[in-house]
């Protein structure tokens, strides 16, 4: 449970600011009253986590304060936009929080001495840094995430792994918006950490917020539900709860699988979730696996989960990641046009890191913060040795769907011939070749790499790796086939051969 602040009037607070407003840009660390901005540190590293609060909100200082508005300093201008753009809602909620009467939070270039950097020729006009305003915010149902102002759709970069799901998801958003009911429900997207669910989720909820007038929306994680149920049933408040969640025309629940083995917060959810879909109300949920595939969900709700349209976000490739890349880099050059960042680095950044985007984005975001304040273009080597950590980890993350996938590229066959029971030979051998790969490039154990094609057995994959091993000690060929597919996935260069859904090519 986040800690909060006991004094939460407005005069208060106030008083506590001031007292954190630096007038020799010391920070707030140098005054005596540090409780709120203590309190706050603590709320945003545990919203944001250690390391995101570390590179981006460490140097962050209270500027001035007053009762609805508060002004944080940023040590450069980059620091200030990417701020303002992907912490500003957090930081205005957690603020709220501790005073409900801040009504917004503006953040702005204003270097302390002792981490001065001249990026003054960076510094936009201040009308043109928009404030986090409360009032979209204000618009949501009680306890609603407040979107991230970065994720929408025109901030969406679409490839063959999203683009389903891109779409069915910009459908909902445009069913809501003109009062339709929906023709599935729910709509039910699912994909591993990073790939672009609950961006997707947050730009239904902007479109929405933007294109309707009247439309209710809640936006809440499984747990904010689950502790939301809890609370409203020790306090006896359960027919408020129920009301705020029947009353709304769009739900958006994101990490569902939070709610497996908890029976009484499935069952709540279940009842709210048919309420919805009677009134012919849209709902949207995400999870990090299909609904067949979480563990400790009662068949009743599976089966209702199912009843809808299941859409799998599946990882990317390297056209995707590029894409990516340019449109980060060609929006930050907009605004900082000395910034030089390579097709050679922005190759190696797509290459190496392919598992997730958010481990993308970061990754660019570093080597653009360190160009904008070196003012040095930046090179390949630098790049290497700046995201050493990043990679390391990202090889050791390597996701088994991602090996079946460029196997399954590499010879020509379609994904589903992986998980299938056909042993014919231009099957078995792309099937135990991607078992092998998965064994030696990741962490999963025998049970878990064999659930992962077709549920097979753990023996099936144990044999599969001493084959491998023996044909490759047999055969030049085939061993170079093998490391072939091993540097492709390492690299993250687009495979040769077939799209993984068609057939080979000739």
């Amino acid at each position: 449970m986040r800690p909060r602040v006991q004094n939460s009037n407005n005069e208060g607070f106030k008083k506590d600011m001031d007292k954190m407003v630096s007038t020799d840009f010391g920070g707030p660390e140098e005054h005596i009253s540090q409780e709120v901005w203590s309190q706050l540190r603590s709320m945003l590293q545990t919203e944001l986590g250690e390391k995101k609060f570390q590179i981006w909100l460490q140097n962050l200082y209270v500027v001035s304060a007053s009762d609805s508005e508060v002004e944080l300093g940023c040590p450069t201008a980059f620091n200030r936009d990417y701020v303002n753009q992907n912490f500003g809602a957090v930081i205005l909620r957690v603020l709220r929080e501790i005073n409900p009467g801040v009504r917004t939070v503006v953040f702005t270039f204003a270097p302390r001495p002792h981490l001065s950097i001249d990026n003054s020729a960076h510094v936009l006009p201040r009308e043109a840094q928009a404030p986090v305003d409360a009032s979209i915010a204000e618009r949501l149902g009680p306890g609603s995430i407040p979107p991230n102002p970065s994720c929408t759709f025109r901030d969406f970069v679409v490839g063959k792994s999203n683009h389903i799901a891109y779409t069915a998801a910009m459908k909902a958003a445009e069913q809501v918006v003109a009062a339709q009911k929906p023709q599935f429900t729910p709509l039910f997207l699912y994909s591993g950490s990073g790939l672009g669910k609950t961006h997707l989720m947050n730009a239904v909820v902007w479109h929405v917020l933007r294109n309707s007038a009247s439309a209710r929306v809640l936006y809440i994680t499984a747990e904010s539900f689950m502790r939301r149920f809890i609370t409203a049933m020790k306090e006896r408040e359960t027919l408020a709860f129920k009301d705020e969640m029947r009353n709304v025309d769009l739900l958006l629940v994101d990490d569902l699988q939070f709610i497996a083995d908890k029976n009484a917060t499935q069952e709540e959810f279940f009842y709210r979730f048919n309420e919805l879909a009677d009134q012919g109300k849209h709902v949207i949920l995400s999870a990090d696996r299909s609904p067949a595939q979480i563990d400790g969900v009662g068949d009743r709700i599976r089966a209702r989960l199912l009843h809808g349209v299941t859409l799998e976000i599946n990882a990317t490739d390297i056209e995707l990641r590029l894409a990516i890349l340019e449109r980060k880099i060609e929006r930050f050059q907009a605004q900082y046009p000395g910034v030089v960042i390579g097709d050679d680095v922005r190759r190696f950044v797509a290459g190496r890191i392919a598992s997730n985007i958010r481990e993308l984005e970061g990754a660019i975001h570093k080597l653009m913060y360190i160009a904008d304040t070196t003012q040095q273009p930046m090179t390949l080597d630098t790049a290497r040795r700046e995201l050493a950590d990043v990679i390391n980890h990202n090889e050791r993350r390597l996701s088994v769907d991602e090996i079946k996938r460029t196997t399954a590229n590499f010879y020509g066959i379609r994904i589903a011939d992986m998980d299938g029971p056909r042993r014919t030979r231009t099957l078995v051998r792309p099937r135990q070749t991607a078992m092998y790969i998965a064994k030696s490039l990741t962490s999963r154990s025998y049970p878990e790499i064999g659930k992962r094609f077709g549920g097979r057995d753990h023996t099936t994959v144990m044999h599969a790796v001493r084959q491998v091993e023996r044909h490759s000690a047999a055969d030049p060929v085939y061993h170079e086939e093998v490391q072939s597919l091993i540097r492709l996935l390492k690299d993250g260069a687009p495979s040769q051969g077939n799209d993984p859904n068609g057939t080979s090519k000739t």
